[in-house]
């Protein structure tokens, strides 16, 4: 049963968990029986928790992170049905668009969690084998090896929170950075040293509560970037294939201020400025 084809599909992740009632059949429409284990084994094929299983209403309880996870290593046969199969998963309502293609669709699913839930850290809690990028995931396989987390707002935790949100400059992103050694670039000339900066993001690691999961940036310099009046340090998301473990005690004294984290499109532009330069003013 767990290498039936039927568990790794997309469409069938809602299927599993929506409802009330299951009745299993074999491939000879044979009823399967229960048994003590039975939805044991169809959590374990299916890649989500058991708890889900035996409850759905469980489901708006477990973060984004942990609910991406469980549709990283399903596919199907439409690119953009990788994003549309989660709709009912996250429980929003998008437009359908064949032909937006993958990226675009999944990219929309993330700025509709993030608008409905602008708390939970863990929908930045992926890697993916690129040397840069924004904030936003590429696609729900990102998160295959993602550790289970727990979400930091449904926590009886005496820490502030503010809600994240995207901006036409990048992500607006409150988190207590923690400075890295500048490293020089000499691929550039004149470019100088390089600021790298980790950002623990507000999550609980379920298997590790003593530390926090923290993300590699890179300082943006040479640009003032102002979003609703304020100006803004710029950053970019940097060695996105791995991500720092820090004892929370080491981050007992990190400041906490807002950031701007540029996605791609917004990078791509300070690549080729306008001929004037300089000061950038974008505005939410």
């Amino acid at each position: 049963m767990p290498g039936s084809r039927w568990f790794s599909r997309g469409w069938t992740l809602q299927e599993l968990i929506a409802p009330k009632e299951r009745h299993f059949y074999d491939v000879d429409w044979e009823a399967i029986p229960e048994w003590p284990d039975l939805l044991q084994t169809f959590a374990q094929a299916g890649n989500l928790p058991v708890a889900i299983l035996e409850d759905r209403d469980q489901l708006p309880y477990i973060s984004v992170a942990d609910r991406m996870a469980m549709a990283s290593r399903r596919t199907t046969t439409r690119s953009e049905d990788m994003a549309y199969c989660l709709f009912g998963i996250f429980d929003v309502n998008l437009l359908i668009l064949y032909g937006e293609g993958a990226r675009k669709a999944f990219r929309r699913l993330q700025l509709e969690i993030m608008a409905t839930n602008p708390f939970d850290h863990s929908i930045f809690a992926w890697s993916a084998d690129r040397s840069d990028s924004g904030l936003l995931a590429s696609s729900p396989s990102d998160f295959a090896n993602t550790s289970s987390i727990g979400d930091w707002s449904k926590r009886a935790i005496d820490s502030l929170l503010v809600p994240f949100s995207m901006t036409n400059v990048g992500l607006s992103f409150n988190c207590s950075l923690v400075d890295e050694p500048e490293e020089e670039d000499f691929s550039v000339p004149d470019e100088g040293p390089i600021t790298y900066a980790l950002a623990p993001l507000l999550c609980d690691l379920v298997d590790d509560e003593s530390s926090r999961l923290c993300l590699n940036l890179q300082c943006i310099p040479q640009y003032d970037f102002f979003v609703n009046g304020d100006s803004l340090p710029a950053y970019r998301r940097v060695k996105c294939s791995e991500w720092m473990l820090v004892p929370r005690a080491a981050l007992a004294n990190a400041e906490f201020g807002t950031i701007v984290v540029l996605e791609d499109e917004q990078f791509r532009f300070l690549k080729h400025p306008p001929p004037n330069g300089g000061l950038i003013r974008m505005l939410r």
